[in-house]
């Protein structure tokens, strides 16, 4: 028994030859286009990257500016320290009338004679 085949008519054969290429370049497109996306968002995440390390760095660049503000202001007041406490043998004998001590003399006392047996 032979099977007899239908045959197509040139029409349908050529609608879905066209069907099928449709769906293809459509493919391609939609793959073009999810390309083009995801290229899209890595790009912006490294650039968002790059700005968050350049305002990281300016704002080390801008603490090590503040940094060296302070150490130079630090240095002026231990100077100026300095330069008073130079002083102060000098204002204690002349204007308060203190002598210097030769020979200082410690004491040591026992808390419980001074405040007793109440500690």
């Amino acid at each position: 028994m032979a099977v007899k085949r239908r045959k197509r008519s040139a029409t349908i054969y050529h609608v879905k030859k066209g069907a099928t290429r449709a769906a293809v370049d459509m493919l391609s497109a939609v793959s073009l286009f999810v390309l083009l996306v995801s290229l899209t968002l890595i790009f912006i995440f490294v650039q968002w990257k790059n700005v968050a390390v350049r305002q990281t760095l300016e704002n080390i660049t801008r603490l090590e500016k503040e940094v060296r503000l302070l150490n130079s202001r630090r240095i002026q007041l231990e100077t100026r320290r300095n330069e008073l406490m130079k002083r102060i043998p000098h204002i204690a004998m002349t204007r308060l009338g203190m002598e210097p001590i030769e020979n200082p003399k410690i004491l040591t006392v026992d808390g419980k004679k001074l405040y007793g047996d109440k500690q």
